[in-house]
């Protein structure tokens, strides 16, 4: 399993700003809120000017050593407003004391931001501005008095498409160590602060708990079992494109900002990969799961088809197997089996999730979220307390009793596992404040632990270290830890402050309608209060042993179960066994809202008498429902043995259905 960047896959961004769309479906259009907007455009460019200098530019230094001298000059946003093109306001399956709604926002502006990076005596500017992304804002908590609302947070849900309009960028790029200076790194700050996880959070009330707002909980965590696919498009071609050839497909699988990519499959059409990736989802409503299909090529890589589905849908079925078909392309199916789990606390809910995965060791049965608060009474003279110290040039400076300004520029690296997360750094102080979160999936909390190094960016050494196992969490009712841990290897007084919350990763499969009522009618055949509890299938069977052919005449049903709101939508699937394979399979029409279909579609199979009488007729009424429907499923089965004689007579009777066929 590999996690990749947005920007290091070119096939992953397939738009351009040229096909960006400019309405959008299911949002109602609000020409109000742009006249509102368009009257508070200079006091909202007051905020993010403020914005720009203390969140943005401090990431800006913190992301490369050679921006350590970086500011921001001028900030002049344009008076060209910030667009919305429409909202979305969910109603359904959102807390009762909260307001979401997405805001389709479009900001084309020209600009005028000038930036100074003092250390290379460099001047470069930004003159022009695209950004078209879905906005995200959460009005919460609710409450009874005025306000009436705590706080409000605003995020986008993924990463916005951007296009910067630069002045004196290549001045910029001589800069060593910045060649790959661009679009990417302003994409990577906005992701830091406002994509998913991250968000930016405004209290209205004081006693509101700022903490949990900023950096709430997941919602669950997504498994995906990247299985298969099959008949997918042959993109090698041979002799001028004569011959066609094969593909070595890969897949790319994305869930908000967090990208994973499979191995590649050579030489194929039908790939089997059998790869598992695990996605935190801080929101399901409005989020999908998006999964492109690629050829791999030594240039540019050829688009097999890609597959976008409702995470929300996915959070009410909790899990889901099924092919799908995929999208864009003329051929092609993926095989996916997508589980959600949810967070709870508790023993006894780990050593179910550990008994799940007993099989694999590259699963996880936890969750662990780490708030890093802030760090106190830091070693200015951090070279003291570092192990190598008198290896470092450094050294010298202090023995020899020169005045050095030794203020540490602090950032942390926190690992479990094989996974290391890295927060921002707070420049020249000893009492730095991160103020940050970070999400690690855990395969056995019993056995593993977080390890957490302060670092000073600065001078390049360590300020200190701290291990917390992960058991002891467990002892705690809620599991759940906040305290000053005294940091090893460093000043005698010097702690950094952590809140940890475990939570175990849990299927929760809800029973359907379709099993409450399958129950329910195996109750009533067991009592003998009903005859046919499943209902019934009428066929015709006749077997022509001059062509070698089984015609089966699927006349129609009665009495079939209701999976939905009074109805079903039922289709017959018909196999010929042993063989289960697709081109085995045949398939009526579905027919829609009917518990008493008739069909009367006839179907055959190439069989010769004598094998006729080794083989058995499997008839299976489905319930098609929609995409990811709940209510989807078997109606009920039959096995029709073929070696009666009347077969090849022809043989027209009602089957009744069972749960297996027998």
């Amino acid at each position: 399993m590999e996690t990749v960047s947005l920007a290091s896959k070119e096939p992953c961004c397939r738009g351009d700003f040229k096909h960006y769309p400019v309405h959008y479906p299911d949002v109602e259009r609000v020409e109000w809120v742009n006249k509102t907007v368009n009257q508070i455009w200079p006091y909202a460019c007051r905020f993010l000017e403020k914005l720009f200098r203390e969140n943005i530019e401090p990431a800006v230094k913190g992301a490369n050593t050679h921006l350590s001298t970086f500011s921001f000059t001028r900030i002049e946003l344009g008076d060209k407003p910030l667009r919305v093109n429409g909202v979305k306001v969910y109603t359904d399956n959102v807390d009762t004391r909260q307001i979401i709604m997405d805001l389709q926002i479009s900001f084309v502006a020209n600009t005028e931001i000038e930036m100074d990076i003092k250390r290379y005596y460099c001047k470069a500017g930004i003159k022009s501005i695209q950004l078209h992304g879905v906005l995200r804002v959460v009005l919460e908590p609710l409450m009874g008095k005025m306000p009436l609302v705590g706080a409000f947070s605003f995020f986008f849900l993924k990463k916005p498409l951007l296009d910067v309009g630069w002045a004196g960028l290549t001045n910029i790029l001589d800069i060593p160590g910045l060649n790959g200076f661009s679009d990417s790194l302003i994409q990577d700050v906005i992701s830091r602060y406002l994509v998913l996880p991250n968000r930016i959070t405004v209290p209205l009330v004081g006693d509101i708990e700022l903490e949990q707002l900023r950096f709430p909980m997941p919602k669950g965590v997504l498994r995906i079992h990247f299985l298969e696919a099959q008949n997918l498009e042959g993109k090698d071609k041979f002799f001028g494109g004569l011959i066609k050839g094969k593909s070595d497909p890969y897949g790319v699988v994305q869930v908000a900002n967090q990208i994973f990519q499979s191995k590649t499959i050579k030489e194929c059409l039908n790939p089997k990969w059998n790869e598992v990736f695990e996605a935190a989802v801080y929101e399901h409503s409005g989020q999908h799961l998006e999964v492109e299909l690629f050829d791999e090529d030594p240039d540019k890589d050829d688009f097999l088809g890609s597959l976008m589905i409702d995470l929300t849908k996915l959070h009410k079925e909790q899990k889901v197997e099924e092919w799908f078909d995929l999208e864009e392309v003329s051929s092609g199916k993926l095989h996916l089996r997508l589980e959600w789990l949810s967070l709870r606390s508790g023993a006894d809910k780990l050593q179910q999730a550990l008994w799940s995965i007993r099989t694999n060791d590259s699963l996880s049965s936890a969750l662990l979220m780490v708030y890093l608060d802030s760090a106190r009474n830091l070693p200015s003279e951090q070279l003291e307390f570092h192990p190598d110290a008198s290896k470092h040039p450094y050294r010298g400076l202090l023995k020899s009793g020169r005045k050095v300004n030794s203020d540490p520029s602090p950032y942390v690296q926190l690992t479990v596992g094989q996974k290391t997360l890295g927060s921002k750094v707070c420049f020249k102080t000893c009492e730095p404040l991160w103020e940050e979160a970070f999400t690690f999936l855990v395969h056995n909390p019993h056995t593993q632990e977080l390890q957490v190094e302060v670092k000073d960016d600065k001078h390049k050494c360590m300020l200190g270290n701290v291990r917390v196992a992960l058991a002891c969490l467990l002892k705690d009712e809620d599991m759940t830890l906040v305290q000053q841990f005294p940091l090893n290897s460093s000043g005698p007084n010097s702690t950094l402050k952590l809140k940890l919350v475990l939570r175990m990763l849990c299927l929760e499969k809800e029973t359907t309608l379709a099993s409450l009522e399958l129950q329910h009618r195996l109750a009533q055949l067991q009592n003998g209060s009903m005859q046919y509890p499943l209902g019934e299938v009428q066929l015709t069977i006749r077997h022509s042993s001059q062509r070698n052919k089984l015609i089966v005449v699927v006349h129609a049903c009665r009495n079939l179960i209701s999976l939905g709101k009074d109805s079903s939508d039922p289709y017959i699937r018909l196999y010929l066994l042993p063989d289960k394979s697709r081109s085995g399979r045949r398939k009526t029409s579905t027919m829609r809202k009917n518990l008493n279909p008739i069909y009367d579609q006839s179907f055959e199979f190439i069989v010769s008498a004598v094998e006729l009488h080794r083989r058995t007729l499997d008839i299976a009424v489905k319930n098609a429902g929609g995409l990811l429907s709940k209510n989807k499923g078997l109606l009920g089965k039959v096995l029709v043995d073929l070696a009666s004689e009347e077969i090849s007579k022809g043989l027209t009777r009602w089957y009744d259905l069972s749960a297996d066929g027998s």
